[in-house]
């Protein structure tokens, strides 16, 4: 009497979230930024202020990014901390205060600058991959034509012995 071999289980699929390696460098990202703004509040508390509340949509993106790459961190930070840096400049090079800080953030033109920069980096995020994807499956989809076409003329000069199955 035959034995029926026991099934095995496949391993689970690993989901694609971050590796080790890639926690660590994001602990370490979220220490120097921590000791950074730490340092900044101690020496330039006024740019403190503003760059805390500038860069809430930043911060969002580190929390919510799970992917190894980081991609959404790094199409919103570099966008909100450069809408940012003018005003930070402003305030660096002018009346650098703490008052002047907090009028600048209560001045409803600032934040709409500050989150402006953040929401076209979260656009950025969520519409590139749609755009690229439909740019290469149309230039897929020309290549098969061409190439069907191609087809279609070796058959005229060789007959139908080089046509391959559909």
């Amino acid at each position: 009497m035959a034995r029926r071999p026991v099934p095995t289980q496949a391993a689970p699929a690993a989901k694609p979230g971050l590796t080790d390696r890639s926690h660590r460098v994001k602990n370490t990202m979220l220490l120097l930024s921590v000791l950074s703004m730490v340092g900044l509040a101690i020496f330039e508390q006024p740019i403190a202020i503003l760059l805390s509340v500038a860069l809430i949509p930043t911060m969002a993106a580190w929390v919510m990014d799970d992917t190894p790459r980081q991609q959404l961190l790094r199409s919103v930070a570099p966008l909100n901390l450069a809408c940012a840096m003018p005003f930070a400049l402003q305030l660096w090079y002018g009346k650098n205060t703490s008052d002047r800080a907090l009028q600048l953030l209560t001045n409803p033109y600032v934040p709409m600058a500050l989150y402006g920069g953040a929401l076209f980096g979260w656009m950025l995020y969520w519409t590139a991959p749609r755009i690229l994807g439909a740019v290469m499956a149309s230039r897929l989809e020309r290549r098969r034509k061409q190439l069907v076409q191609r087809q279609a003329q070796l058959v005229d000069e060789w007959g139908e012995e080089v046509k391959t199955a559909p």
